[in-house]
């Protein structure tokens, strides 16, 4: 079996039409042997801000000396970055043996009544008999969608449960109010355990998790802010002080400091789990870390930027970053959205057009694509125009765009992924 071909496996996996309580995965791991009942867990859930923090507390680990493991989904560009030892993708040879160690379960499982597994739960499976191989030290582990419902959840109580920003997102599968998905997030916070939440929540959603923490008897930790102090904000990072320590980010954007204090009050419950995670350690995991496709700077003139977010807050998030970090340095800006029609589109589009000068909407590479031609109506800004093919509108933008404008791409991972490398050349893109 090739790379290819076990990619292509993974990706046709069967596909559930409703849930069995986890009863599936949980028979195909023990006839795993239960890999993740020998491992060393940072959970990480949330709406936006889960890869950053990941991210962020990857490289510290690795700074630090310890042996690795980091999942995540989805990818930007090439399915191996989901898992990833020590900062490295998991290797070909690895991937398919991984593959056909999971496959060679199914027979059992089938026998035992239950369907074939899923895509996510098979990259899951592959990816915690890769960390068990490589004998990590500690996984840092980013849930799929939610808390208490996803598959990451069956893992034992984690060194550290880590809640990011939560806002509406996936409501079918989680709820329609804040509560609902605040509610479903703390689920990774297990009895007597250690969860961290990032400090600016909505009301709602801050007192749910509080609630769970308390009916599980969990220690829950908030950074505090008045302890953080930005002192510089560029389009290629940050720099801040938290509670009288500096340290530098090249993450832009004025959430990615609160994303790293969430980072900082984790690191300092793993010192108290027995991690050596020294100062200088810290400091030069965060100066390393590396994370595309989030606000990302690939080029000038024209200043280019590409970004993976894909509900309202992300977008807030990013039309916050864009006013402060973007727009003073452009005269205009010319962004090519895209979209999945199953998100909540309607918002993010708003805040798309209301960033743009010229609005250019696209259709990333999925089923699930939004039409852009039924998203035109609903845009305010006065310029907006389709281009369907995603290359062709980055070739619309290229033109556009003189050495003091900027372009960016944003509205979907997909998108993003498909024309980050592209957006990054200087040379001029054509229509062929």
């Amino acid at each position: 079996m090739t790379r290819d071909e076990a990619v292509a496996a993974i990706h046709s996996s069967y596909r559930p039409a409703g849930r069995d309580g986890h009863k599936r995965i949980r028979c195909l791991l023990e006839l795993l042997g239960n890999p993740q009942d020998t491992l060393r867990f940072v959970h990480i859930t949330g709406t936006n801000g889960k890869g950053s923090t990941a991210a962020m507390l990857d490289s510290i680990l690795c700074a630090a000396g310890y042996c690795t493991g980091r999942f995540v989904s989805p990818y930007l560009e090439r399915f191996e970055e989901r898992i990833t030892v020590n900062g490295e993708q998991i290797p070909e040879a690895a991937l398919v043996s991984c593959l056909k160690t999971v496959q060679s379960a199914v027979p059992e499982l089938e026998r035992r009544g239950h369907t074939p597994p899923s895509e996510f739960e098979t990259v899951f499976a592959i990816a915690l008999l890769h960390y068990q191989k490589e004998q990590c030290d500690i996984v840092v582990l980013e849930a799929g969608i939610g808390g208490s419902r996803d598959i990451t959840n069956l893992i034992q109580t984690p060194e550290a449960a880590v809640i990011t920003s939560v806002s509406l997102d996936h409501t079918k599968q989680l709820g329609a109010t804040l509560a609902d998905i605040a509610k479903d997030k703390a689920g990774i916070i297990k009895q007597g355990g250690r969860a961290v939440v990032y400090p600016v929540q909505e009301l709602e959603a801050a007192n749910m998790i509080a609630l769970h923490a308390f009916g599980q008897k969990a220690e829950l930790i908030v950074p505090d802010p008045s302890q953080l102090e930005v002192t510089y904000a560029s389009l290629e990072g940050n720099a801040f002080t938290y509670r009288g320590e500096f340290y530098e980010l090249p993450l832009a954007g004025m959430h990615q400091p609160l994303n790293a204090v969430t980072v900082l009050e984790t690191v300092e419950v793993l010192r108290n789990r027995g991690f050596d995670l020294p100062y200088q350690a810290v400091r030069a995991g965060l100066d390393r870390v590396r994370f595309p496709g989030r606000l990302e700077l690939v080029g000038e003139a024209p200043i280019r930027v590409v970004d993976g977010g894909h509900n309202p807050g992300g977008m807030e998030a990013l039309s916050r970053a864009v006013e402060q970090l973007l727009r003073p340095e452009v005269n205009r800006l010319i962004v090519v959205f895209g979209m999945m029609a199953d998100k909540a589109w309607q918002p993010c589009l708003q805040t798309a057009a209301k960033m743009a000068d010229v609005l250019i909407l696209t259709t990333p590479a999925d089923q699930r694509a939004l039409n852009p031609e039924e998203a035109k109506p609903c845009s305010p800004c006065p310029d907006t125009r389709v281009e369907k093919d995603p290359r062709a509108a980055l070739a619309l933008a290229r033109r556009l765009a003189g050495e003091q404008d900027g372009i960016l791409v944003c509205g979907s991972i997909y998108l993003a992924g498909e024309l980050r490398g592209t957006l990054a050349q200087d040379e001029t893109v054509s229509d062929a």
